[in-house]
C-alpha cells in the first residue's frame, strides 16, 4: 500500500478529500486501496490459522520430547547430526511455547528420547506435506482480482481526485500478483531436524 493517500502539498483538494474521508464518504482511490488491503489481511489471517491448526502434532510431539530432556537439551547430542539441530530444536520448542524448557522430574516411562525424536521428525513430515498441499489449494482469485484493478485503476482515480496530470508524481507503488510460492516464503515449512545414523 502506499505509505500516504494524502500529500501535504495538495493544498485545498486534499483537505477536502480528507474532510470527505472523515464523513464517510471516501474517494474511490481510497476504497480501492482499502479492498486490496482488506482482502489481503483477510487471507494472511486465514492462512495463519488453518497453519496453527496443522502445527498441532508437532507441537505436542516436541513438547512430549522437551519434557523428556528435562530441560537439558545436550542429551541429543548423540541422536543429532550437529549443534545446530539442537540449538533449532530447542529455538522452536522456544518459540511454540513463550519461553525456555522448565526443568521437571516427570518423564514417560513407555517411550525413550530417541523415540519421542523420531515422532517429531515423523510429525514435522506429516505436516509439511499438508501444509503444501494446503497452500496449493488456497484461492488467490479474489485478492489477486483486487490488486489487479488496485494497479489498473488507483493511480488514474487519484489522479482525477487531486486534478493531477502527472500519475508518476503521486508517488503510486503498484501491488504483486500473489503467488503460492509467495505464501509460501512467509509461512514456510518446517526445517527437519537430521539425525545420525544409528
Amino acid at each position: 500500500m502506499p505509505r500516504s493517500l494524502y500529500r501535504d502539498d495538495e493544498g485545498s483538494r486534499g483537505e477536502f478529500l480528507k474532510l470527505l474521508a472523515q464523513q464517510g464518504e471516501e474517494p474511490s482511490f481510497l476504497r480501492r486501496a482499502k479492498a486490496a488491503q482488506g482482502a489481503w489481511d483477510d487471507l494472511l489471517q486465514r492462512c495463519q490459522s488453518d497453519r496453527d491448526a496443522l502445527l498441532r502434532w508437532p507441537r505436542m510431539h516436541l513438547g512430549n520430547l522437551a519434557r523428556q530432556l528435562n530441560g537439558d537439551w545436550s542429551r541429543l547430542r548423540p541422536l543429532l547430526e550437529d549443534d545446530r539441530q539442537i540449538n533449532a530444536l530447542q529455538g522452536l520448542h522456544v518459540e511454540w511455547n513463550g519461553g525456555p524448557s522448565v526443568a521437571s522430574n516427570s518423564s514417560s516411562p513407555w517411550s525413550t528420547i530417541r523415540s519421542s525424536l523420531k515422532e517429531f521428525v515423523l510429525s514435522v513430515r506429516r505436516f509439511n506435506d499438508a501444509w503444501s498441499k494446503r497452500l496449493q489449494g488456497v484461492d488467490l482469485g479474489e485478492v489477486n482480482c483486487l490488486r489487479t484493478e488496485y494497479n489498473a485503476y488507483y493511480p488514474i482515480e487519484k489522479a482525477a481526485a487531486f486534478d493531477c496530470e502527472n500519475i508518476e508524481g503521486l508517488g503510486f507503488v503498484p501491488l504483486d500478483i500473489v503467488t503460492v510460492e509467495f505464501l509460501a516464503t512467509i509461512f514456510p515449512p518446517l526445517t527437519l531436524p537430521v539425525l545420525r545414523p544409528r
